[in-house]
């Protein structure tokens, strides 16, 4: 005899409920989880944006243009200035045609601002040189008097205090009214440097005793009063015109 196979028992709220036709009923599609969707969302964005990406900077290269800037002595700092910066490729820049501003600094130097006009269908090379800045020389003189200084020929007036002198070897004179001048030969730090210069200087002048006979006469120096006799004064070095006037004398030249 065969023995009969055992039955398994379902619980009614776990049997599959039949359809009409007697199958099992369509659930329809899983479900698909949120992050799964977050995920192909993002990549998509990702993808968009790098094929952006490529296509602008396709582009960008096609319509741009070569350009060698040159600055001399090489700045310590330098930027350019336009609608789109241009950009930076083995020494030189690709940039689209247009108008630009180049900046550029050096410690020493004065600040270089020029423009720059890019164009198509041109060679877009553009050389600057950087301008340096004057020393600031200051003239320490004994006594202290007033003074002008005279630089390789020209005179330079001071600004705030102190005379602008170019960088190099230059010849000094420091003029005085009644002071001998003052040559020198100088080395000027130039490039913006503070730099001071002392000098004693010389009477331009001798002292001088005038007496006549009979005293009380006037003296007169290149047509200047100066007194009346006996008289101690000082009279500036170099040939001088001296006039004696008394009054009931004949004048004495």
């Amino acid at each position: 005899s065969v023995a009969p196979s055992p039955t398994t028992l379902v619980p009614p709220s776990q049997a599959p409920t039949k359809t009409p036709g007697g199958g099992l009923p369509d659930t329809g599609p899983l479900p698909v989880a949120a992050s799964d969707r977050r995920t192909r969302t993002r990549w998509r964005y990702l993808a968009w944006t790098g094929l952006t990406l490529v296509l602008m900077t396709a582009l960008f290269v096609l319509l741009a243009m070569p350009v060698r800037i040159e600055i001399e002595p090489e700045p310590d700092d330098m930027t350019i200035h336009g609608r789109l910066p241009p950009v930076p490729v083995l020494g030189q820049y690709l940039a689209l045609p247009g108008a630009y501003i180049l900046r550029a600094s050096r410690q020493g130097y004065q600040p270089l601002v020029e423009p720059i006009e890019v164009q198509r269908g041109k060679v877009n090379d553009a050389h600057f040189a950087l301008q340096a800045l004057p020393g600031r020389v200051t003239v320490m003189l004994d006594p202290a008097v007033p003074y002008r200084l005279i630089v390789d020929g020209q005179a330079v007036p001071a600004e705030q205090g102190w005379h602008p002198v170019h960088h190099g070897d230059r010849q000094l004179r420091i003029e005085t009214d009644r002071h001998l001048p003052e040559e020198h030969e100088v080395a000027i730090d130039g490039f913006g440097k503070p730099q001071q210069l002392a000098y004693a200087l010389r009477p331009g002048w001798a002292d001088v005793n005038i007496a006549t006979e009979p005293p009380g006469a006037d003296v007169v120096v290149d047509g200047e009063w100066l007194g009346t006799s006996p008289l101690d004064t000082g009279i500036m070095q170099g040939k001088r015109e001296l006039r004696f006037e008394l009054a009931g004398h004949k004048p004495l030249t």
